[in-house]
């Protein structure tokens, strides 16, 4: 942005004006076209920096980067200004790729292709208004020539981006971008490019497949239930083989089938004739000499477990201290892989926002998400504790007050019931900074659960949740070897000690 371009069409609005009558309104023009030039005058000094009441750096911020879209779908990204104060004028100049995104126009009514004014900065005077879709270029110009000024923080643009070609592109202010003071001084933006990042998704998304979570919990209902019925399934066949022998030769196999079944027949005859007459001589005796020899047995145990009793006095119980570790593999989602976690939707991760290490799980940034991960955890019988907390960061375009776009951290059964809803945040949370969840205690001691993230949004504004640092900490106590019976000092009656063997 030059001063030979705003005089140039300073110089064609005046003429313009003027032809058509209005000299009171040109010379207003002209007046404005002199406070402008003093502004690009003072946007080309390097040193002119205004003074910032606020005492926060004022910057520039796309949201939501990143953000995704399907191919051939439409997606906008806000070009946010953080903490001005006061704006008089802007210069946004920007750069993106027309093979992966092409501008859509904001207002057809007018030739030529245009991106969306923001409410921040208006009413203003429009100076270009330009979108152009063969060398990836955009730009927009304007001031406000009068007071109030805005200040604080909102939106400047809106581009609305349809997209082309899979691919991860990116929408790049250039370094000719500025904001100006009312007394013609340049704000001070944050070196290097700000940038918003989209990536276009194929209309065959290759991470759909990947969800395994539903696959893990259905093998706990084992089907080796049908294969126990399998068994009685052969028995049949093996009733069809005397079948067949009988077509073969009628008289030899009948003849014997019979003398088979008699042989039965014949022990129940001879059966019932003798046991009955023993029965009542068998009741009798045993009558007078069952009581003598329960007696004696009855105080042989009573004394064993008499010089048992000191078995429980061994005090190794309170000895063990309990190890506490993370159970969660790739917690902290490292490698640019979420494996071993199990994603439905669009779950991934990003590198450029993130908590610690390389990357962090991220969850929506397109319409009508539905975005999942999940892990599966055995929590030992050994556990005397097991804490859950996360971080977390969240980015929206909703500006009302109701959470519409949520990201919720449950556990889940085996089967994949609900057991418990451990954290919930949504677009009301979004300040683009990162926050530790609260600590949360799992009572769930000896089961295996499905830990899982899931978020949802709807196609109205975008909604990024980034997670990253995930831990579930779990204290056990170790395993430990019995003692053996001379160590507790048994009496000797007992006899020798058995071998020890892990529990």
């Amino acid at each position: 942005m030059g001063k030979t371009r705003f005089s140039s069409w300073r110089a064609r609005r005046i003429e313009r004006l003027g032809a058509l009558g209005g000299p009171v309104l040109a010379f207003l023009l002209l007046l404005s076209s002199l406070s402008l030039a003093g502004s690009i005058r003072a946007w080309d000094d390097p040193g002119a920096r205004p003074a910032q009441a606020s005492g926060l750096a004022t910057s520039l911020e796309f949201l939501p980067s990143p953000a995704r879209v399907l191919q051939g779908n439409t997606i906008t990204l806000d070009l946010w200004v953080r903490n001005v104060d006061p704006l008089a004028g802007e210069g946004l100049y920007m750069q993106f790729d027309p093979t992966h995104l092409q501008v859509v126009d904001a207002n057809p009514s007018v030739d030529g292709v245009q991106i969306g004014i923001g409410s921040f900065f208006t009413p203003i005077y429009l100076q270009e208004n330009r979108a152009d879709n063969v060398t990836g270029q955009i730009a927009l110009s304007a001031s406000r020539l009068y007071a109030p000024y805005p200040s604080g923080s909102g939106i400047l643009a809106q581009i609305t981006f349809q997209a082309v070609s899979a691919g991860l592109t990116d929408v790049v202010l250039t370094a000719d971008t500025r904001l100006v003071s009312p007394d013609g001084l340049t704000y001070t933006l944050p070196a290097g490019p700000i940038r918003g990042t989209v990536e276009v998704v194929p209309l065959t998304p290759t991470p759909s497949p990947s969800p395994d979570m539903t696959a893990t919990p259905t093998p706990t209902p084992e089907t080796p239930t049908p294969t126990a019925s399998a068994t009685p399934s052969e028995t049949p066949e093996v009733t069809a083989t005397p079948s067949e022998t009988p077509t073969e030769g009628p008289s030899p196999t009948p003849s014997e089938t019979p003398d088979v079944t008699a042989t039965p027949s014949e022990t129940p005859t001879e059966g019932p004739s003798p046991t009955p007459s023993e029965t009542p001589t068998e009741t009798e005796t045993p009558t007078p000499t069952a009581t003598p020899s329960g007696t004696p047995t009855a105080t042989a145990t009573a004394t064993a477990t008499a010089t048992r009793t000191p078995t429980p006095t061994v005090t190794v119980g309170p000895t063990p201290t309990a190890i506490c570790h993370n159970i969660l593999l790739n917690a902290g989602f490292e490698g640019c892989s979420l494996a071993p976690w199990s994603t439905r939707g669009l779950t991934g991760t990003y590198g450029p926002i993130r908590h610690s290490g390389n990357t962090s799980a991220w969850f929506g940034g397109y319409f009508n998400v539905d975005d999942q991960l999940l892990q599966e955890v055995a929590l030992s019988p050994r556990t005397v504790q097991a804490t859950f907390r996360y971080w977390y960061l969240v980015q929206t375009q909703e500006t009302g007050g109701q959470p519409v776009d949520t990201l919720t951290v449950e556990l889940l059964d085996e089967g994949g019931g609900l057991l418990a809803t451990l954290d919930r945040r949504s677009n009301l949370d979004a300040d683009g900074q990162w926050h530790e969840s609260p600590a949360v205690d799992l009572p769930y001691v000896g089961q295996t659960v499905w830990l899982r993230f899931r978020a949802v949004a709807d196609g109205t504004y975008l909604t990024n949740f980034f997670v990253d640092d995930v831990a579930l900490d779990v204290c056990e106590l170790p395993r430990v070897l019995p003692y053996t019976a001379t160590r507790v000092n048994l009496p000797i009656i007992l006899g020798s000690p058995a071998s020890c063997a892990p529990q």
